[in-house]
């Protein structure tokens, strides 16, 4: 549901049920809501605040867990000249199994010539217990990067393409902190059509750890790749 509140402000919100089926486990429907509020407080500068509640069960082991997480997130966005963006954000989450998740980002992205912006990128969140073996809840994980984005437009086509590269640390219970390199490298391909009817082709590869819901052996090299296709229907 999309509503207007006036000028410069629009409420989303969505609420439905989820049906799990792990194996050898009963069937369960948790609920799932989302909310969310934007704001225009100026000709080019958005927020926009979201509550959501969705099941964490990403794998089976999660699944098993039943866990369900509860989120709230700030995000903000300024363009103070052409070609150049600033955005900031930050939110808690709150587990079923009293754990909480604290988070922040910011990106600043500026244009060196038509189509291509550079600048950089940070991240950094933690949990308030680790659970190891279970699901990926760092004591805190931080990632600095510089990045890269390339975009074109032609009539109803459209291409982006946006990479990173920088170092991530990695601090976990019991073990010693750990720093790496960290990239990733995305692509999109869209074809729009009518007034709001878009297809989207997207893929992404990175060797962030923040990229698995499990940890894996401390040290060990990680890749994760994505490919999906997104389909908005304008009303």
């Amino acid at each position: 549901m999309i509503a207007a509140l006036g000028h410069g402000a629009v409420v989303r919100a969505g609420l439905g049920v989820r049906r799990v089926e792990p194996e050898a486990s009963p069937a369960h429907t948790p609920l799932t809501a989302q909310l969310g509020v934007g704001l225009r407080p100026g000709r080019y500068a958005a927020v926009n605040v979201a509550y959501s509640r969705t099941p964490f069960d990403e794998t089976a082991g999660l699944m098993r867990l039943d866990l369900v997480v509860d989120a709230v997130d700030l995000a903000l966005d300024v363009s103070p000249g052409p070609g150049w963006s600033i955005s900031a954000g930050g939110g808690g989450a709150w587990l079923s199994d009293s754990n909480s998740r604290y988070s922040a980002v910011g990106a600043v992205l500026g244009r060196v010539v038509r189509g291509i912006q550079i600048g950089p990128f940070a991240r950094i969140f933690g949990y308030r217990e680790s659970r190891v073996g279970l699901y990926f809840a760092p004591i805190r994980f931080s990632t600095i990067e510089g990045r890269a984005v390339y975009q074109w437009q032609r009539s109803r086509w459209g291409v982006r393409a946006d990479g990173g590269l920088g170092s991530q640390r990695l601090v976990l219970v019991g073990v010693a902190p750990q720093t790496q390199t960290e990239w990733h490298v995305g692509l999109s391909l869209s074809r729009g059509w009518a007034a709001n009817n878009e297809l989207t082709l997207v893929g992404s590869v990175t060797n962030s750890a923040a990229a698995t819901t499990t940890v894996g052996v401390p040290g060990a090299s990680f890749r994760y790749g994505t490919l999906g296709l997104t389909f908005r229907q304008g009303l």
